[in-house]
């Protein structure tokens, strides 16, 4: 097989991801294309560094558009993983090394993958995958000067396959090819991406806002800044933006929300910011709007669609009305508000909004006939092989050409970001020793957020257990589908139809959302005024000196609020995983009071650095043995 010289002019074309990336290597080796830290990689070093790892891969017997799972975390190994894959011609296939090892496993057997790459410091949460694993930080074996493979790799080829929540208690992989990618960060016009930018990777691989930021800043010459992996306190992600100059900015709509509401000022350097994956809040937006000065973009798109379908630059000139327009597609997009016989609706008409052009994926992997189900001909089109995603969002346009975003047509929603097919999670729960019936819905908080909500009808001897329960479920799904709420319900309300009473579900939550335990706090003032806090937080009516965030429905975003309220009235230094360590009104407070971290925690802050510095050093030593 021939090979190309990692540094010499790309003459080859530049169809794929990998190629793109390749040109700019070629071009301009000494840039800086990732920081983490204090550390830096050039272009150079990381195509080399992927070189290296795609012929192992060949060696090994990877073969086009063959899916291989890899599980790591943020690192710059991750991304010479990720673009180690492509150069083999394989789909590299994101697994969260937090994920439960049953949940990885049917995912690489869902996607037939038979490869898993990983590195030391993450082996050990996946090593019994069924995966044949490979260890980027550990390729002493393989010769390092191999240069470019010449795989003929094109546009239509399969870039990755990201699982997202099924309806049929099976996860989905989503196929993406190359070309998809490549209209998203190339050629467009929702976004300025410009050699200048810095963008920072905040997203997990398994997100597929990853997509914009890796391939945003990597295919147009720019710096990516990496996030340490974990959990990322506010002030923390305030420090990375100044600490990297980061330009250009993705965030969760939950997440945006918390930093104008919490530390709006960190995010005065920021040039173009887009926020989206859920509904914006109008308040918040206007907030950013006079008191920053950089373009804020609401981007909204499907994983089918390759991350962003429309987007809108919100103006500043134009008043806001109740919602926040997603805009109109972006380029190489087309879209098409139709009826249920696929007949266009009117303006201002509601409709189900549908999606092509070149960021409509392949379909989903394995699934024929889901795929034939979502993925339809496009009827307006005179090539028969173009298609039409229908997305199950309704909206309509607006007189001036936007379109507003107006809810599903299904029981789908999102929360911080992620996907949710309740369905999925329902399954889940009945499979639980002594659960009989299970509805999972998404709760509407006093701030506007959304949590899971889950209602359980149990066996009669069956212990109302919502922390056992939890636990159970954890051991097959991910964080972010596992509710923040479990109630335990003699019966579930019907209506007159027949059908679960959901806003009866609902409304009981809201009447009184906690659960159990008693109000009575301690004498500690310190230990009265974190009660009220996290009142606020979780909008909790009552909570008890040893109830657990967890079990009072605390997610990761409303910790993340918590923990910048105790820093701005108790303590500016205080560690978030001091929240996880002391995870209880009587704790933390104790804690807040002797001002001193116990040894587990302790320990616990130096493996976590110690795991980031070992991803960096991991990178420097396979750059050492190449020179």
């Amino acid at each position: 097989m021939r090979v190309l010289d990692s540094m010499a002019p790309i003459s080859r074309g530049t169809n794929s991801v990998h190629q793109l990336f390749e040109a700019q290597a070629a071009q301009n080796p000494e840039r800086i294309a990732l920081e983490l830290g204090e550390s830096c990689i050039t272009y150079g070093e990381l195509n080399a560094r992927a070189n290296q790892i795609a012929h192992k891969l060949i060696s090994i017997g990877v073969k086009p558009e063959e899916p291989v799972g890899i599980a790591m975390l943020r690192s710059p190994d991750q991304i010479a993983g990720v673009l180690g894959i492509m150069k083999a011609g394989g789909a590299y296939l994101p697994l969260d090394p937090a994920y439960p090892l049953e949940r990885i496993r049917l995912i690489l057997k869902e996607a037939n993958s038979g490869f898993l790459l990983t590195d030391t410091s993450s082996l050990s949460l996946v090593e019994n995958s069924g995966a044949r694993t490979v260890c980027v930080d550990e390729l002493d074996d393989f010769r390092d000067d191999l240069g470019i493979p010449d795989l003929d790799i094109g546009a239509h080829d399969l870039a990755y396959v990201m699982f997202t929540s099924g309806s049929t208690g099976v996860p989905k992989g989503v196929m993406v090819e190359h070309r998809s990618i490549i209209r998203l960060v190339r050629n467009t016009d929702y976004v300025n991406f410009r050699p200048d930018n810095v963008f920072l990777q905040f997203a997990p691989l398994t997100f597929d806002a990853s997509t914009f930021e890796i391939w945003g800043a990597l295919l147009n010459g720019a710096r990516l800044a990496i996030a340490p992996d974990g959990m990322t306190a506010l002030s923390d992600l305030g420090c990375l933006i100044r600490q990297h100059g980061v330009t250009t900015l993705w965030l969760t709509a939950g997440l945006f929300h918390l930093m104008v509401d919490e530390r709006i000022g960190d995010l005065g350097t920021i040039d173009q910011l887009v926020a989206g994956g859920d509904v914006l809040s109008v308040p918040h937006v206007r907030r950013v709007l006079e008191e920053l000065d950089c373009d804020l973009i609401n981007g909204y798109g499907p994983t089918e669609n390759t991350t962003f379908t429309c987007c809108y630059k919100i103006p500043r000139d134009k008043e806001l009305g109740r919602t926040v327009p997603i805009g109109k597609p972006v380029a190489g997009t087309e879209v098409y508000i139709l009826d249920d016989d696929l007949v266009p609706v009117a303006e201002g008409e509601e409709g189900e909004l549908f999606c092509g052009g070149k960021g409509v994926a392949r379909g989903y992997l394995g699934r024929g006939d889901l795929t034939a189900e979502r993925f339809i001909p496009n009827p307006f089109s005179e090539s028969s092989s173009d298609r039409l995603y229908r997305t199950g969002d309704l909206c309509r346009t607006l007189p001036d050409g936007n379109i507003e975003f107006l809810g599903r047509k299904d029981g789908q929603f999102k929360i911080r970001g992620y996907r949710i097919e309740p369905e999925e999670i329902e399954l889940e729960l009945k499979k639980c020793v002594g659960v009989r019936e299970a509805v999972v819905l998404a709760d509407v908080l006093p701030d506007g957020e959304r949590q899971l909500a889950a209602f359980v009808v149990a066996d009669a001897d069956m212990s109302a257990d919502a922390s056992g329960l939890k636990k159970e479920l954890a051991a097959g799904l991910p964080a972010h589908m596992i509710p923040a709420v479990v109630s335990f319900v003699e019966k579930l309300p019907l209506t007159a139809n027949g059908k679960v009473d959901r806003a009866k579900l609902l409304a009981s939550l809201a009447a009184d959302r906690r659960t159990g335990g008693s109000s009575t706090l301690g004498d500690s003032s310190t230990e009265g005024r974190v009660a009220e806090i996290l009142q606020e937080v979780l909008g909790a009516r009552e909570i008890a000196p040893d109830d657990n965030f967890f079990d009072l429905g605390a997610d990761s975003l409303r910790l993340a609020r918590f923990h910048s309220r105790l820093q701005a009235e108790f303590d500016p230094d205080l560690k978030i995983t001091s929240v996880f360590e002391f995870p209880s009104v009587k704790a933390i407070s104790a804690f807040l009071e002797k001002e001193e971290v116990n040894g587990a925690l302790a320990a616990e802050i130096r493996t976590r650095a110690e795991r980031r510095r070992s991803a960096v050093s991991g990178f420097r030593r396979a750059q050492r043995r190449e020179v």
